[in-house]
């Protein structure tokens, strides 16, 4: 039988968003294998980012995911606008887009990321995964993640034999004398 779609999208009415990718995913048996393609901080050098886009069409995976920083820190809306373009323009598979700490600005927050690339976090299942993304790019899993996080998975875990959570900046660093992580506070 196949599974059963489940997500939680809530992509804004705005005509300049991406489109949704669950409506382009192919239907997948619980228990067929799916190959996934995951890539991100294409901000740093628009002039390779079309080559990366290439690349990561040319993999024929069921579906991508842009794991963040898409744009430069505090970049403008023409630059949000000018990736989103080159996404649509080049990546030929359905494509779901987690925001990073470039996607940030300071006079909007992510509210000109949700405009161009549809929703901060997400959860959507493909065969028998769940796959469920947050956003960390504030550098910190605050309130509202963690009750998103906690809900999808009360709701949805029990349904799908794995589950894979996607995050920009990861709760821990792990490297020596680093800390790029979202999580402070030994307790959280």
């Amino acid at each position: 039988a196949l599974a059963s779609l489940v997500c939680r999208l809530n992509y804004p009415a705005s005509a300049q968003t991406m489109p949704n990718p669950v409506e382009q995913l192919a239907a997948k048996e619980a228990d067929e294998e799916f190959d996934v393609v995951v890539f991100s901080d294409i901000a740093n050098n628009y002039k390779t980012m079309k080559l990366e886009l290439e690349a990561v069409n040319a993999t024929n995976a069921d579906f991508a995911i842009c794991n963040g920083d898409l744009v430069k820190y505090g970049s403008s809306a023409h630059r949000f606008s000018y990736v989103q373009r080159q996404l649509l323009k080049t990546i030929k598979m359905p494509l779901f887009i987690i925001p990073g700490n470039h996607d940030d600005t300071p006079e909007v927050g992510f509210q000109r990321y949700h405009d161009f690339f549809g929703p901060e976090r997400q959860y959507w299942n493909y065969a028998d995964t769940l796959f469920v993304s947050i956003n960390t790019g504030k550098k910190s899993f605050d309130e509202i993640e963690s009750r998103f996080l906690k809900e999808t998975l009360e709701q949805e875990r029990a349904k799908f034999r794995r589950c894979i959570l996607i995050m920009h900046c990861p709760p821990i660093d792990l490297r020596p004398n680093e800390k790029f992580h979202c999580i402070n506070d030994k307790n959280e």
